[in-house]
């Protein structure tokens, strides 16, 4: 399973979960930060999170999580070069604009009474962002059945059994590290990725290298069955690093 060429490498992270675990005091962090300094000309790293740009950089601008080279943000919406807010990608801003049912959804889904709209700057042309004030596994088939008529062009990404992300088909992580490999002229099989959670299936379920870390949610279970991915042994950084390992990077 090792890559024919070290060079130009693509390792695409999440963050919450997979790199950045305080819960456990970030476990295998240090080593990974190193790891990724020592392979500067190898690898291009890149955090994909759902977080905003803002909250992205409480955490990587100036530590714990090493600088990246490219940040795609609010789970795939985004991609900028740098924490500076005038530094989002253009041409992927076109494609995430074009059109959608985004208002049809959002209005339909006003009747769904256990769904709340996350804060203004969690929303974007390109996403819906819900909050769900119950179990969302539980509301998910009523969610579903309202945007039936719209299904095929959009995706429904849900995370920790709290999070509603809803995107048009062109949009997700997985898209994003699409495009973005594209640009750089990095083939799908040179693109590692690593992830935690429901929003990360995306990126995981699709023509990369997949990691899965050992703390990963239950979200995810019916994936790891699948034996499509690295499913490491041990959680966050330590289980990304294993994944590195048995991929041929370390």
């Amino acid at each position: 399973m090792c890559f024919k060429n070290k060079n130009r490498c693509l390792l695409v992270c999440d963050i919450d979960g997979t790199l950045y675990h305080p819960q456990d005091f970030h476990p295998g962090l240090k080593e990974f930060n190193d790891f990724i300094l020592e392979n500067q000309e190898n690898i291009i790293f890149v955090l994909n999170s759902g977080r905003n740009l803002t909250d992205i950089a409480l955490v990587a601008q100036n530590g714990p999580i090493i600088r990246p080279d490219w940040l795609i943000t609010s789970v795939g919406t985004n991609i900028y070069s740098s924490f500076s807010p005038l530094s989002f990608d253009d041409e992927w801003i076109k494609q995430s604009e074009k059109p959608w049912p985004r208002d049809e959804i959002e209005n339909v889904l006003k009747s769904c009474k256990n769904l709340e709209m996350q804060e203004l700057e969690h929303q974007d042309p390109g996403k819906l962002a819900y909050y769900s004030t119950v179990s969302l596994g539980s509301i998910l088939p009523t969610i579903l059945s309202l945007v039936e008529p719209w299904k095929k062009e959009i995706k429904i990404i849900s995370s920790f059994d709290y999070y509603l992300d809803i995107v048009p088909p062109w949009g997700g992580k997985g898209g994003a590290i699409k495009f973005l490999a594209q640009k750089l002229s990095i083939p799908f099989s040179q693109v590692i990725v690593a992830g935690d959670s429901g929003n990360d299936l995306d990126m995981l379920d699709n023509e990369f290298k997949s990691i899965v870390v050992s703390n990963y949610t239950p979200e995810l279970e019916g994936f790891v069955k699948k034996g499509k991915a690295f499913c490491a042994s041990k959680p966050a950084a330590l289980g990304v690093l294993e994944g590195l390992a048995y991929y041929g990077l370390r």
